[in-house]
């Protein structure tokens, strides 16, 4: 397909290629009515038969009416849509934060960001299920990534659009990517919204591992294994994976619809509860509707839907059982997560009755009622086991329920209910066990029984009893049960003398990424809570970093600057409590308008809350730091996000005009994990107050010197006329020192050991001189962090180290090829880079040199906004850099960005592939739009640094190994070989050999050339 860069289709200019698939091509555009930036996809002409244009424009047109309507918040806009001549377009909203698939090339995601972007596509396919639409095309590449992280679905509709107008299926070939197609999509059947649920299977697995769960080198080869081949475990590729995280990607990816989770939102929780045991808020009411509503009690059994019932509606509503507190849903859930059984059918063999009884115990009767289950186990012998579950819950009478599960031949597993009536003052407990019998002599075949008893009255109390054993009779077989627990009931399991007992138990482990100091404008979910028990009381790790502080449109909020800390430091988890601030021997003047342990203390002047801090070895937050533990380096609005919610915050309109228990709103937790700084009480700071914030010093800053009032930040349970503005993360407001009232309390901070440390650059670049990343440490340890100066993209590259230049064996195998033009390169020796830095995401293209009053001698031979610039000599790129504010890179720090502290191969890994750079074989004889090869990012997310053009870096041309020392000397005008200058990267015009990241070459500062150009740091 043409670059039709520059071209204006309809009233949208196109002014870069941003992307470019088998479909079709994504462009850049100024909406000229409105001079807006937009997205235009434009779809591949070729796609497309002459005799079916006329029926596809009709359809395109119902489709991209339809498309528009759909308006949701993970759904990306679409604008408009037109035909002109034979180019076909969509006008979509332009999202600049990159795509999943962009994120996941730099590193598996942890399991509670992957949830996070799981919920947000599953949110985004259950609504448009339910408007009748379904994806087919569900990808990585598909999901783009806005300024906060969230995920925002894109292209529904167009794999239908194209697959029934283009022609396609007449030659029997399906629409759609070949690594995410169902096995129903494959083989042409009808598709519903299950199809769309493999797809986010096969995503899962991907997000997770950085790999696909099928391989194939061809499409039929992908064809056969998905329709025949079982998945790879993820667990092969990722080995810290919980078996339930396993479990609920074999679900998603069976081979039949009815064996997956009807919706994506099903799929969405299982992953949710695999990895946290927490069943979610919601799915313990869900009505037959789908409508979400209060919990209902159940008097009867209802009937669940049999596998050979009709499948569900396309917009993927279905009925669900409501059981007691638990929907049928979560039994399914956690019956895959804890048993991970799809319901094979068993072997034939004689019949046993082993039975299993559960009591849930306190001094109460009720009848018992006999369930007979029915299964075909290969046994010989009949074991009897019995459990009870203890209930923890205090002041509540719950009677005494027992069940037996006595199974008989049948081929298929049967899930049963048993209701154990109860008095109407009692109020019942749900007991969920999972009864499997293994035969040994065939152990693929695993017949599984399952018996839920329940003990109902007018209220109902979930009670969810889990434990794992295996017990062993005889050696003609072994027989299994399992179960799960909820905080809320203890299980004691009890067995016959017989059996052995080997209790179990599963943590998900957290992975904790702790880079270098984090800087403002990263996401807030780069970091996991980390919280520690100090002196008796809870205690959140704030790491060091930076974040914009203040808010420009308040007055005494402005101006809004950047503010670092060079080091972590703790926080209190809550507000200080009465009974900490009893414990620990605080002193005050006046007791507490409201009393209670876990109530704060308020009615305590800033003297006396600084004083409780110090005997506890702390001290009072600053402005700076409270606000940063609150908004985070995103910048955040309120704690938990951009928008105020009622119930994150205790405020004048729950609160009862009063204060409340302290971590009772847990929604209202910041990205630190500290609670109430949002309403309940004020807390003091240890700041005097001014009008406007000074911006300097910009690390570790004190308030004034002096001064009337101090501040106080987070506003309280009272109004106070400025509504809910004063929760707000940057609202400032002040108190006199001396005063005393029932909204203000506290809480204390305790600095640790210095981590990091920040010092100005001699060029006036703030870099963070961190704990440096090892040499070595994989490259997706970091996630790429974006910024605009002046109008030009640059990413950052945190302080750390790499080994510089080719090994002894990597020169002998280029030489033995090209000859001995490689020693340059050696030897090969580590660097460690003490300041953070930023640098531009691409080469400088024409249009950014030309807007920023860039001056060369010589025009580019090849002229386009989008073309880097060439033809321009070291002096003038320096000069470009220097009146930017920045500089021309180092060698090192080229090389670093290039290659990261893995020390990789290629910009994008230790892979070739030809379609990440534009060189010799892939140029067409001249440089292509600067960043239209994304697939070539490097650690950092700098772009094209694997040709395309060679950069001008600002070292001489010295022998290895490399030190910052005279090699970075300004030399004046000299033009002489003495003082060569480096250049990096290759080239259109290279060969392969000459774009690794590690090579280098040089050339006179004063010379110019076409298939140079340069970036600055």
């Amino acid at each position: 397909m043409a670059n039709l860069v520059g071209q204006q289709l309809g009233q949208y200019k196109l002014t870069a290629l941003l992307g470019e698939g088998g479909m079709a091509a994504v462009y850049r555009a100024e909406r000229l009515t409105l001079k807006s930036e937009v997205a235009v996809k434009v779809i591949k002409p070729g796609l497309i038969t002459a005799d079916k244009m006329g029926e596809f424009v009709r359809r395109f047109e119902r489709e991209a009416e339809t498309i528009a309507k759909l308006s949701h918040p993970h759904i990306l806009k679409l604008f408009d849509y037109g035909r002109q001549e034979d180019q076909i377009y969509l006008v979509m909203e332009i999202i600049p934060g990159g795509s999943l698939a962009d994120l996941i090339k730099r590193r598996p995601l942890a399991l509670p960001e992957a949830a996070r972007l799981l919920d947000h596509i599953a949110e985004a396919l259950d609504y448009a299920h339910d408007q009748g639409i379904i994806h087919r095309d569900l990808k990585p590449q598909n999901v783009l990534l806005d300024a906060r992280g969230n995920a925002i679905l894109t292209d529904f509709g167009i794999a239908k659009l194209l697959n029934d107008t283009s022609g396609l299926t007449q030659s029997g070939m399906a629409m759609g990517t070949p690594s995410y197609m169902a096995p129903e999509q494959w083989q042409s059947h009808a598709l519903d919204a299950r199809a769309d649920v493999y797809a986010l299977g096969v995503m899962l697995f991907e997000i997770l591992t950085g790999r696909l769960p099928y391989h194939g080198d061809t499409p039929l080869q992908m064809m056969y294994a998905h329709i025949n081949e079982k998945p790879l475990p993820a667990r092969d590729s990722r080995a810290d994976l919980p078996e339930s995280v396993e479990r609920v990607i074999t679900k998603a990816l069976a081979k039949s619809p009815e064996d997956r989770f009807q919706s994506a939102g099903e799929m969405a929780a299982a992953f949710r509860i695999a990895i946290t045991g927490v069943i979610p808020p919601g799915l313990e009411a869900i009505e037959l509707s789908g409508d979400r509503t209060a919990p209902t009690p159940v008097g009867g059994i209802d009937k669940v839907r049999p596998h050979n019932s009709p499948k569900p509606q396309q917009g993927g509503g279905r009925g669900l059982l409501i059981l007691g507190g638990i929907t049928l849903i979560t039994l399914v859930i956690a019956l895959i997560l804890l048993v991970g059984r799809t319901g094979q059918s068993a072997p034939a063999a004689s019949t046993i009755t082993p039975t299993l009884s559960a009591v849930a115990a306190n001094p109460t009767t009720a009848p018992s009622l006999l369930v007979s289950p029915t299964f075909t186990p290969i046994f010989t012998d009949t074991p009897t086991e019995t459990a009870t579950a203890t209930s923890a819950i205090t002041n509540t009478e719950v009677p005494t329920a027992t069940f037996t599960l006595s199974p008989t031949a049948s081929p298929n597993q049967e899930t049963l209910i048993a209701f154990i009536l109860a008095t109407e003052t009692q109020r019942s407990v749900d007991i969920i066990a999972s009864y499997t019998l293994t035969p040994s002599l065939t152990p693929s075949e695993t017949p599984d029984q399952i018996g839920t008893a329940r003990a109902a009255a007018n209220q109902t109390l979930t009670a969810v009893v889990v434990a794992s054993y295996t017990h062993t009779f005889t050696p003609t077989y072994t027989s299994t049960s399992t179960f799960t627990f909820t905080p809320s009931a203890t299980f004691t399991p009890t067995h016959t003398p017989s059996s052995t007992f080997t209790p179990t138990s599963t943590l998900t482990p957290t992975l904790t990424l702790t880079p270098t100091s984090i800087p403002a404008g990263a996401l807030n979910t780069l970091w996991t809570p980390v919280e520690q028990v100090i002196n008796g009381v809870p205690m959140m790790l704030v790491p060091a970093g930076c974040f914009v502080m203040g808010n420009q449109n308040s007055a005494n909020e402005r101006p809004d600057h950047e503010v670092c800390f060079d080091q972590p430091f703790w926080i209190d988890k809550t507000e200080v409590t009465q009974a900490q601030f009893k414990r620990l021997a605080g002193v005050a003047a006046r007791e507490p308008s409201f009393t209670g342990d876990n109530l704060p203390v308020e009615q305590i002047n800033w003297t006396e809350a600084k004083v409780f801090c110090e005997k506890r070895g702390a001290r009072l937050p600053t402005e700076a730091e409270w606000e940063y533990a609150a908004r985070g380096p995103q910048g955040l609005e309120y704690p938990w996000g951009n928008d105020f919610v009622a119930d994150n915050v205790t405020y004048y309109a729950n609160s009862g005009s009063r204060t409340a228990e302290v971590g009772s709103r847990p929604g209202g937790v910041s990205w630190v994990g500290a609670l109430d700084m949002a309403g309940n009480v004020w807390e003091w700071i240890n700041d005097w107050y001014a009008e406007t914030y000074s911006v300097n010093p910009k690390i570790n800053p004190q308030g004034p010197a002096n001064g009337i009032s101090r501040v106080v930040r987070g506003g309280s349970w009272e109004p106070d006329g400025s509504g809910t503005r004063v929760f707000r993360g940057a609202y400032r407001g002040w108190w006199s020192p001396t005063g005393y009232n029932n909204r203000t309390g506290f809480r204390c901070v305790l600095p640790t050991a210095p981590a990091v440390s920040f010092a100005p650059t001699s060029d006036g670049f703030t870099g963070a001189a961190a704990t440096a990343i090892p040499a070595g440490t994989a490259n997706t340890f970091w996630t790429p962090l974006e910024r605009s100066f002046d109008g030009a993209a640059m990413v950052y590259v945190p302080a750390g180290c790499f080994m510089m230049g080719s090994t002894e064996q990597q020169i002998a195998d280029l030489s033995a090829i090209y000859g001995d033009n490689f020693k340059d390169e050696s030897p090969i020796h580590e660097v460690c880079l003490s300041r953070a830095f930023w640098i531009d995401k691409t080469e400088v293209s024409q249009a950014q040199f030309r807007q920023l009053g860039g001056k060369a001698s010589l025009k580019p031979r090849f002229t386009g906004d989008t073309l880097p610039v060439e033809q321009i000599n070291w002096f003038e790129a320096r000069e470009f850099c220097q009146m930017r504010g920045g500089r021309l890179p180092t060698e090192a720090e080229w090389e670093y960005a290039a290659r990261g502290p893995a020390s990789a191969e290629y910009p994008w890994g230790d892979v070739w592939s030809w379609e990440n750079l534009v060189y010799e074989f892939t140029a067409g004889g001249q440089t292509a739009p600067v960043g239209s090869r994304p697939g070539g990012a490097s650690w950092v997310g700098a772009l094209d640094m694997s040709g395309n053009v060679w950069e001008w870096v600002n070292s001489l041309y010295w022998s290895y190994p490399y030190q910052a020392d005279a090699r970075e000397q300004d030399t004046g005008k000299a033009n002489t070989s003495e003082f060569l200058r480096v250049i990096r990267g290759g080239s259109w015009y290279s060969h392969p050999k000459d774009i690794l990241p590690r090579g280098r070459d040089r050339n006179l500062p004063g010379d110019s050339s076409s298939i140079i150009g340069f970036r600055c740091a």
